[in-house]
């Protein structure tokens, strides 16, 4: 009876702090990954930053991005490809009439959705088509 009662509470109190150890990872991934959270102040520290960038949280990579690049214009998608942890997304930006503006974009994939992590892009009137030369 007493080896009964001891075995049931062992599994008890292993249970318990499995799920609190469970608890705790997610409760820190949340707040590691979140807006303005412990990897965006690191970035921000990195760069040599006085605010904490914050980056938001997108369901998919183009909304993670879009997110991200809060300037309105709409964008283009011309090429994804996956990578290891993320997704590369080429993207194309008509700004002027003969211009055109090259995003290139890398969003990682987190527990909680997906978080742009770098990008950037240039303006020409030629870029766009050695791009689709290298992409094809």
């Amino acid at each position: 009876m007493i080896q009964r009662m001891r075995s049931k509470r062992i599994f008890r109190i292993t249970a318990i702090v499995i799920l609190l150890l469970l608890t705790l990872s997610i409760a820190f991934v949340y707040v590691n990954d979140r807006a303005g959270g412990l990897s965006d102040q690191r970035m921000s520290k990195a760069m040599g930053m006085s605010d904490t960038l914050h980056i938001p949280v997108g369901k998919s990579p183009e909304k993670a991005i879009q997110k991200f690049r809060t300037n309105g214009e709409s964008s283009q998608i011309i090429h994804q490809e996956p990578v290891d942890g993320g997704m590369i997304l080429f993207t194309h930006r008509t700004s002027q009439e003969n211009n055109s503006n090259l995003q290139v974009e890398y969003a990682r994939k987190i527990l909680f959705g997906w978080k742009w992590v770098w990008g950037g892009g240039g303006l020409g009137t030629n870029n766009l088509v050695c791009v689709l030369a290298l992409v094809s």
